[in-house]
């Protein structure tokens, strides 16, 4: 009966064990948490995907392809200071119509129309205290590109 007992014991134990979860935490640049996760460490067969095809590429689209080397977009000078430059060459698909600056924290500080059709658009920093920004670009087709900027 003893051994029996200390079986049970050892079972519950163990299972209690594997039951605990882990965190996993994400920190900004000042060394802030800015993130905290779950992790499932048991949890594998509940996050693969039953067909293992569904994660190969068989071949590439090459328009698509095109257009994204075709297109680059450039934030200067990062860290900036008081003035941000954004350059982009012009592409008849991909136009910018907004440019969004975000805080880490996802608060919006800033929304800058681009009207323009030079291929460049300041943004300033003048009044921002230091730290790490989102800067996101808005396209007229739907797409979204994020660039991380520092203010120092």
């Amino acid at each position: 009966m003893k051994t029996f007992l200390l079986t049970l014991v050892c079972i519950a134990v163990t299972l209690n064990v594997f039951a605990q979860q882990k965190l996993k935490f994400t920190y900004d640049m000042a060394g802030n948490q800015i993130l905290r996760d779950r992790v499932c460490l048991t949890c594998l067969k509940a996050v693969m995907p039953q067909n293992l095809d569904s994660l190969f590429v068989d071949s590439i689209d090459e328009l698509g392809l095109t257009d994204i080397l075709d297109f680059e977009m450039t934030a200067y000078p990062n860290p900036v200071t008081e003035i941000l430059f954004v350059e982009w060459f012009p592409n008849e698909r991909l136009k910018p119509k907004e440019i969004q600056v975000f805080t880490v924290d996802g608060r919006l500080m800033n929304t800058i129309p681009i009207n323009t059709v030079r291929g460049e658009q300041p943004v300033y920093f003048n009044d921002s205290p230091p730290g790490l920004y989102l800067l996101k670009v808005l396209f007229e087709n739907g797409e979204r590109q994020t660039i991380r900027i520092v203010k120092s």
